[in-house]
């Protein structure tokens, strides 16, 4: 035998023992253990960081240019426009809480985010509807259109309001 099978088999012989056994199998467990740490940290660091909503928006760019969406919107919103013609302030609010409820179902249905419509709104970040602030002041006004009958608007008002929904219904593509 020469010198370095001697050395080999010596080293061999170590990490025979039970000990060296022992120790990998314990370096396993906790190697297995930092991988699922680290990738529960990864996965909550992104969702954190909001890099899937980003994604998100762009997904929903590519599937929301749609003729049955154009179609179904369109046909909606033009007796949401027809609603402001009249002369009756109850058509008015009415033209209002339909235009609420359009985009409402619109974003539901493209998938944002959230259990109830405030929810929905507060997920929704500037660079996906830039009047996501005037959104949530017209559907604030909205509900209070719903739950006080009483309360006056003019044809006006009711306008800018509908306005304010258009503009984010043609951000998301569901109008021309």
């Amino acid at each position: 035998m020469d010198f370095f099978t001697l050395i080999i088999d010596g080293i061999k012989g170590v990490f025979a023992w039970p000990i060296w056994l022992v120790l990998l199998a314990i370096l396993k467990i906790i190697g297995g253990l930092l991988t699922v740490v680290l990738s529960v940290a990864i996965v909550y660091l992104v969702m954190k960081s909001g890099a899937v909503s980003d994604t998100f928006d762009e997904t929903h760019r590519l599937i929301a240019p749609n003729k049955k969406w154009y179609s179904k919107f369109s046909k909606k919103w033009k007796k949401v426009r027809n609603l402001l013609k009249d002369e009756h302030e109850t058509y008015w609010k009415l033209a209002v809480i339909e235009a609420d409820t359009i985009f409402m179902n619109l974003i539901t249905s493209i998938g944002y985010p959230g259990k109830t419509v405030e929810d929905k709104l507060n997920n929704i970040k500037y660079d996906q509807i830039s009047t996501i602030d005037e959104i949530k002041k017209t559907h604030n006004f909205k509900n209070e259109i719903v739950s006080q009958p009483a309360l006056s608007i003019n044809q006006q008002q009711a306008e800018e309001m509908i306005l304010v929904y258009e503009k984010a219904l043609k951000e998301l593509d569901a109008l021309d």
